[in-house]
C-alpha cells in the first residue's frame, strides 16, 4: 500500500529539496501534487512528479535532492521524473510559477496552465483525475471554448484510440457542464483529425 502525503508535507519536502540545492533550477511539477500547490486541492497525495520535459535536472540529482530532503524533513516522499505525458503543443508558453510555497533560493516550481491540466488528465479518464479536475473548477473555473480550443488544435498527437480519446474528454467536460451536445457537434465539425 502506498503512504499519502498532504499538501503541507509535500511543500515542506520541497522547501527541503530547495535547502539542498546548489544550483537554479527550472521544475514543472504535473499529477496530485501540482494540483494541490497550483490550484490548492485538498488531497492526499504519494508522490512528486516532475515533467522530464524541460526539466532542468538529471534523476542522479533529483534523487540526492529527494534522499537530503527525506533526512531532513523525516518524510519519504518518492519524486519522480516523468518522461511519458501528453500536454498540448504549446503547454510551454502557458506554464504558471507556483507561488503557493512561497520564495525560493533555488527552484523555479511551475505547473501547467489549468486548461492544460485538464488536457493532461483526461487522457488516462481515471475517476480521481476527474475528482480533482471538478475540485479545481470550483475556484478556478474552466472556459469550455478555452478547453475546446485547446483540444481541436493541441492534442492532436496523443497516441490514444481517437474514440476513446474523445469520450473521455466529453465525460470529464459532462461532470462540470450539464450539457456537452453542442461540444460534440463541435468536435464532429472542427476535429477532422478525430476520425483518421
Amino acid at each position: 500500500m502506498f503512504s499519502t502525503f498532504s499538501n503541507e508535507s509535500i511543500r515542506n519536502f520541497l522547501v527541503a529539496m530547495d535547502r539542498f540545492s546548489d544550483r537554479k533550477r527550472v521544475l514543472i511539477l504535473i499529477g496530485g501534487s501540482a494540483a494541490a500547490l497550483a490550484y490548492g486541492i485538498h488531497h492526499f497525495t504519494k508522490d512528486i512528479d516532475i515533467f522530464l520535459d524541460g526539466a532542468d535536472i538529471d534523476a542522479q540529482e533529483l534523487q540526492r535532492l529527494q534522499s537530503e530532503a527525506s533526512q531532513y524533513t523525516h518524510l519519504d516522499i518518492p519524486v519522480e521524473l516523468v518522461s511519458v505525458a501528453d500536454a498540448p503543443y504549446n503547454y510551454q508558453d502557458r506554464l504558471e510559477k507556483i507561488e503557493s510555497i512561497g520564495t525560493l533560493q533555488f527552484l523555479d516550481l511551475y505547473c501547467l496552465e489549468r486548461h492544460d491540466f485538464f488536457l493532461m488528465k483526461i487522457i488516462r479518464g481515471y475517476e480521481h483525475d476527474i475528482e480533482h479536475l471538478i475540485e479545481i473548477h470550483k475556484s478556478h473555473a474552466f472556459s469550455v471554448d478555452i478547453l475546446c480550443e485547446r483540444f481541436i488544435k493541441e492534442m492532436d498527437h496523443v497516441m490514444l484510440d481517437r474514440r476513446m480519446l474523445k469520450n473521455n474528454f466529453l465525460n470529464a467536460l459532462s461532470n462540470i457542464y450539464a450539457d456537452v451536445a453542442h461540444i460534440e457537434q463541435r468536435l464532429a465539425i472542427e476535429a477532422a483529425w478525430l476520425t483518421r
